[in-house]
């Protein structure tokens, strides 16, 4: 999978989006103004055979046309934007709506154990932040999704019957499945199909609601309540026809994505036998991956399953015919399905050494130092990154993991990675100015930060994230405030820590919506250009000659952008970087594939990654909104 190529297919799909949401507000509207010429005729008639005696009423249909489709309008648009702004929370929201629960990321349930393994193990394969896990305890199916507006404010939601009726190996198919929605940026589009949909179902909903005005009113011979009853049919009517509509859109936006997600599951474990068999015990179940909650039409497309059954749902499935998809990962299936019962997973099998274990093949091993390999593997982690990802979680000290999987430990692990580069007591007397709380548990861990080794902290940072997100607006604003009081204590940075500190603000400031697209060239950017290949050229050497060499080989990677001249190093201040990285954050996807293949040719021009290059690469990186696996400290080009 080509993580820019899918993130600008999926934005590509949103104008798609557009026209079939016009073209289908379009026959809302005629169909709606057939309804009023349909009364109006009714009307009509009505008055010239029970009432001669009155004088008739001339309506001039152009003037009723143009009063109702600017109310269809009116209605569709609020319907829409409400939708929209209600989503704007990004996935927790949606996950709340589907009946799901937080799972406490230091649960000692095993299921739940179990489920949060794999996808902290597949978060940091992807280079992406932990998203939070939701489950939905009401619901026996075997189902998933993975919800939000951006990579980093991404959630997954699992079913009650999926953690408890599929083993380890299937759970990591499915989560691989959803992780590549994610990555793919099928996430989003998914968010903006509910919200743009709504307005067109909220004709039907308003019908619904003047019926049973009608039912309850009894058998009142008022015309009106009558009259009401019979616009109420109509409207009902034009919902179903809405409904038909965005059915058929989720369907034609949807069905192929599914596909090409099992696939990239495929890829991303090396073992097929897993997703399908997940899908095999789909098959087995009587519920198969039916969602009860109220809310899971509108949200049908989300799912890994098909989360309807019946109706003209089944005709118009988000999702391909489950034999299909299974036909797909495994030719030689012989057609069988899987009886699925409940499994035991005991505390001894929750941890991440479980599983089955892969032995990375020769293009596993991460030769992250080569730059095309590097942009190869971005939104495409394999066995080896996943295998990786779990040995470095069991790297980490005991009580520091424990720590970084609730809000309050989490501020004390950023805290505890600047302490690392600072003498032994400095930060932890400053920061006992702010947070005497924080101070007292960061001594106690002191010990164990004493041990962690330095390509932990990065992964460590992405554990921490989802404990992050937890923290309220006031809880964050502290946190943050600290942080910076902490890093420019000695009126100077380290690079370490404003990568640090960058990393963090960006993630828990961020407001799930993501960056507008602004460019879409490097014409007028050359001077972020400049300062951001400076600043890596100027990170791994401090010979000129050498920064020149990396400047030039950065820059021979930029199209159409040939004739960068290297900044002076006092102008490559870390306040220039940010402000570089502030404009680049607004370009489209295919050009932040060049801005990130360029700094990858300026870092190993000399054929070798130092950890401060790797550091800084994956700070340009997240705030680009570009998932890359930490590098390899000093790794050798072969």
């Amino acid at each position: 999978m080509d993580f820019f190529a899918e993130q600008d297919r999926a934005r590509r799909n949103t104008g798609r989006l557009v026209v079939l949401f016009g073209l289908a507000v379009i026959g809302v509207i005629l169909l709606t103004n057939g309804m009023a010429w349909l009364l109006l005729e009714g009307v009509g008639f009505y008055r010239s055979t029970r009432l001669p005696d009155r004088p008739p009423v001339d309506f001039p249909f152009v003037v009723v046309a143009g009063l109702v489709t600017a109310l269809t309008l009116v209605v569709i648009t609020s319907g829409t934007a409400y939708k929209i702004v209600q989503l704007s929370g990004g996935g927790h929201v949606v996950a709340r709506h589907l009946r799901g629960r937080l799972i406490d990321p230091n649960t000692a349930e095993a299921h739940e154990r179990q489920v949060l393994n794999v996808v902290e193990e597949m978060a940091i394969a992807s280079g992406l932040p932990v998203p939070p896990v939701y489950v939905m305890d009401k619901e026996a199916s075997i189902n998933a999704f993975a919800a939000g507006n951006s990579v980093e404010s991404a959630v997954i939601g699992v079913s009650r019957g999926a953690i408890e009726r599929l083993s380890r190996d299937e759970l990591q198919g499915v989560m691989a499945h959803e992780f590549s929605h994610i990555l793919s940026g099928d996430m989003r589009l998914n968010l903006r199909l509910i919200g743009v949909l709504h307005g067109i179902l909220v004709i039907g909903i308003i019908g619904s609601v003047l019926i049973r005005i009608g039912f309850y009113a009894g058998r009142s011979r008022d015309g009106r309540i009558m009259a009401m009853a019979v616009v109420g049919l109509g409207l009902a009517i034009i919902g179903a026809v809405g409904t038909f509509f965005g059915t058929w859109i989720k369907s034609a936006i949807s069905r192929q994505r599914e596909y090409l997600a099992d696939a990239s599951a495929v890829q991303f474990t090396r073992n097929p036998d897993g997703i399908a068999d997940a899908l095999r015990k789909i098959g087995g179940t009587g519920l198969r991956s039916r969602i009860r909650a109220p809310l899971a039409a509108e949200s049908s497309h989300l799912f890994f399953g098909r989360a309807l059954t019946s109706g003209m749902h089944s005709i118009f499935s988000t999702h391909p015919p489950l034999e299909r998809r299974i036909r797909r990962i495994k030719k030689d299936w012989d057609g069988r399905m899987l009886v699925s019962e409940a499994l035991t997973v005991s505390p001894l099998m929750a941890p991440q050494s479980e599983g089955t274990p892969v032995k990375p093949s020769p293009q596993d091993t991460f030769r992250q130092a080569a730059p095309f390999a590097l942009i190869s593997l971005i939104g495409m982690p394999t066995a080896g990154h996943i295998e990786a990802a779990r040995a470095e979680i069991k790297r980490i000290p005991a009580r520091i993991l424990d720590a970084a999987r609730e809000p309050f430990g989490a501020r004390v692990v950023i805290f505890g990675l600047i302490f690392q580069g600072n003498s032994d007591d400095e930060v932890i007397n400053l920061l006992e100015e702010h947070d005497a709380a924080a101070a007292r548990e960061l001594r106690r861990l002191r010990n164990d930060f004493s041990v962690l080794e330095r390509d932990l902290f990065l992964p460590l940072v992405e554990l921490a994230c989802p404990a992050l997100d937890r923290l309220s607006p006031e809880q964050a604003e502290q946190f943050l405030a600290t942080l910076g009081a902490l890093v420019t204590a000695d009126n100077r940075i380290r690079m370490f820590e404003w990568i640090l500190q960058r990393i963090v603000s960006e993630h828990v400031q961020q407001d799930g919506q993501g960056t507008r697209v602004r460019y879409y060239g490097l014409g007028q950017l050359k001077p972020q250009c400049a300062t951001l290949l400076a600043a890596v050229a100027w990170a791994g050497h401090d010979d000129e000659q050498q920064v020149r060499a990396a400047f030039k080989a950065g820059v021979a990677r930029l199209p159409k952008v040939d004739d960068l001249e290297l900044p002076a190093r006092r102008d490559v201040s870390l306040p220039a970087i940010a402000g570089a990285l502030d404009e680049l954050q607004a370009t489209s996807p295919p050009v932040k594939k060049h801005l990130i293949d360029a700094c990858a040719a300026a870092i190993v021009s000399d054929r070798e990654v130092t950890i401060r290059e790797a550091e800084l690469f994956r700070a340009f990186a997240a705030t680009l909104g570009v998932p890359v696996r930490p590098l390899v400290a000093t790794e050798q080009v072969k």
